[in-house]
């Protein structure tokens, strides 16, 4: 005690207030250490968070019932197979009009050299065939026997078919090379192919 009488007041108060800034110090370095530590978990939360939110943006369903989830992989495959069906009759779609545009090409081509052997259109094909529909006798009988063309074209074109078929030509070629129609020559083949398969049995 004497020893605190001989320290005047303004030391004592001095020496106070130095603590006190101690301990103030001491405080204020513990509470940034806390708030440093604080914002580091923070920064590993918000990061682990934004993962989160990515994978969950990336998977929209991710936390879907599973029920929710086979109906969106049987949606993708009812989806995956309509597109097929799709591009599918597409290129039927596709392959018929280019069968047209050369059928329609081959007509006028025929049209063309028509005109250039001096075969005039008949103008009133429509009323001759109405008049064939009625069965007016007058106007068939001018015109020749149908069934006897049918059958000498057909008996020409079968033997010019089986030739090429002989030489190994497609039914395409075949068709193209005499200008018949593709099916025809396609049954003429199948025709032909049928007694050989019958004979052999």
């Amino acid at each position: 005690m004497h020893l605190l009488a001989n320290i005047p007041a303004q030391a004592m108060l001095g020496v106070g207030i130095l603590m006190l800034v101690v301990l103030l110090f001491r405080r204020l370095r513990r509470y940034q250490r806390k708030t440093r530590k604080e914002q580091r978990s923070g920064n590993r939360s918000s990061a682990s968070r934004q993962k989160l939110d990515e994978a969950r943006a990336a998977t929209p369903l991710l936390d879907a019932p599973p029920e929710l989830l086979r109906w969106q992989v049987e949606l993708h495959e009812t989806a995956r197979d309509l597109k097929a069906e799709l591009d599918s009759k597409l290129s039927l779609l596709q392959a018929t009009i280019r069968l047209a545009s050369e059928e329609s090409l081959r007509l006028e081509t025929a049209i063309a050299r028509a005109e250039q052997l001096g075969i005039s259109p008949c103008p009133d094909a429509l009323a001759t065939i109405e008049a064939l529909n009625e069965g007016d006798t007058s106007v068939s009988d001018d015109l020749p026997d149908s069934s006897s063309l049918i059958a000498d074209s057909l008996t020409t074109n079968r033997d010019a078919v089986y030739e090429l078929a002989d030489q190994g030509l497609s039914a395409s070629s075949i068709a193209q090379s005499i200008g018949a129609p593709l099916g025809d020559v396609e049954l003429m083949m199948s025709l032909r192919s049928e007694p050989s398969s019958s004979d052999a049995t």
